[in-house]
């Protein structure tokens, strides 16, 4: 149950059901679920490791807010180890690794179709974590992901032109697999600071304070 739990309420943030900002009540958390405040207290706790949530001791949990210094930094991280990661791929690839880099972007292009863009993060997301395990690195995407999460919400909140915005993101994921079979690293490498700029060149848009949400849960 805790699991489920944690699940909806993570995905009620990342879509800003609970927008940046907005209090979160153990109270009624514990009764809309039927589970206990400690339960709730704990998955809240998971969340804040996350950073999808602040804890401000003796006032409450909130929605992490928005914060362009925290989004600057994620995203340099981002591109930092996509980079490095990239560096370190053997070349030429195996067939094997090429496929399946091409299943998930075909993949992701039926999700496109059909506008089912929740599922085309997963996608997009499965894509970047391919390149890390065939390193052996799939733990440092499990890293990257945390940090994945606040830009997600980022373009929720802001209501960004998603089908735009996964349209690009899917043109360049096929031109990098092209970019890998002909084991041409360099240019691989600035398609891929390219594509993580995508989310620096967003990051203007943003002029929000903490809690500057009041509503409470």
């Amino acid at each position: 149950m805790r699991d489920l739990i944690y699940e909806k309420i993570k995905k009620d943030i990342l879509t800003c059901t609970y927008e940046p900002g907005q209090k979160l009540s153990e109270a009624i958390l514990s009764k809309s679920f039927g589970a206990s405040r400690s339960l709730i207290r704990e998955v809240l706790i998971s969340l804040e490791f996350e950073n999808l949530i602040v804890v401000v001791p003796k006032i409450g949990s909130f929605v992490a807010p928005i914060s362009f210094d925290y989004l600057s930094q994620a995203l340099f991280v981002r591109r930092s180890l996509e980079v490095a990661n990239l560096r370190d791929l053997v070349f030429p690839m195996l067939s094997s690794h090429l496929e399946l880099l091409q299943l998930e972007v075909e993949r992701t292009e039926i999700l496109l179709n059909l506008n089912q863009y929740e599922d085309v993060i997963n996608s997009t997301n499965e894509f970047h974590k391919m390149l890390f395990l065939f390193n052996g690195r799939v733990n440092i995407w499990d890293y990257i992901k945390i940090f994945n999460n606040s830009v997600q919400v980022l373009h929720q909140v802001e209501k960004l032109d998603q089908e735009l915005r996964f349209h690009k993101l899917h043109e360049q994921h096929k031109e990098l697999i092209q970019r890998l079979r002909d084991s041409d690293l360099d240019s691989a490498i600035d398609l891929m600071i390219d594509h993580v700029n995508i989310d620096f060149n967003d990051m203007h848009i943003i002029a929000r304070e903490p809690f500057k949400n009041s509503q409470s849960l």
